[in-house]
């Protein structure tokens, strides 16, 4: 019999073990990262490129209308050969329009991709950390709908925790969101949030070694 209930307890104390090994948390990238003050300066950027390739574009375009319509009111009276130069030349003006437009959705498209990517890095490293100073096997990202469920008593959501870690919250302001919350539960599930937030506390932010100036000019 005894050896019957330690056999139990051990089988019990292992399958607990691996749950708590098996702890996860989840967030939104996006969520976060649009919290940033350097994501501000990465959208102005990204749109004042936008303008300056609309401009251009504008301006191929014009031109091609303002051949056009020369051509259209001096076709009847051309020569045969000035009548082909002048198709030709309309022809090139077409072509070489569509292949900017192209060039500059191609062009933008890389310059978006690599301008998040410095935010994403950032972001990525706070979440590495949070990851290792909670235990968690893994965080998800739940953007894109890619995980319509998640189970609240088996994963955990580090959202706050990777906002803290990028200076975008105090502890101050989690407690103040967690502990009025606290009030309408159970006392046995005051104490667990309790202990979230003074678990909370030991998590410090990244040193802001990274100035917005700095970034902003690496960005550029």
């Amino acid at each position: 019999m005894k050896l019957h209930t330690l056999i139990c307890v051990f089988t019990l104390f292992f399958a607990v073990q691996v749950q708590a090994q098996n702890k996860f948390g989840y967030l939104s990238v996006n969520e976060i990262m649009q919290l940033m003050p350097e994501y501000q300066v990465t959208l102005k950027k990204l749109t004042e490129l936008k303008k300056e390739y609309d401009k251009e574009a504008e301006w191929t375009e014009k031109e091609f209308q303002t051949k056009f319509a020369e051509f259209l009111q001096g076709q009847s009276d051309f020569p045969d050969n000035i009548l082909l130069k002048r198709q030709n030349e309309l022809h090139s003006l077409m072509e070489s329009g569509i292949k900017f437009r192209k060039n500059a959705e191609a062009e933008l498209k890389k310059a978006e991709e690599e301008l998040y990517a410095e935010l994403k890095k950032k972001i990525y490293e706070a979440i590495k950390k949070v990851g290792f100073e909670r235990n968690y096997a893994y965080i998800l990202n739940t953007d894109a709908d890619v995980y319509p469920f998640i189970n609240n008593l088996q994963g955990v959501d580090a959202t706050d925790d990777v906002k803290l870690k990028l200076g975008l919250i105090t502890v101050r302001e989690i407690k103040e969101t967690i502990l009025p919350q606290a009030q309408l539960l159970q006392p046995i599930a005051e104490d667990s949030i309790q202990q979230t937030t003074d678990t909370i506390s030991t998590v410090e932010p990244i040193s802001n070694t990274t100035s917005k100036d700095s970034l902003t000019n690496g960005i550029q």
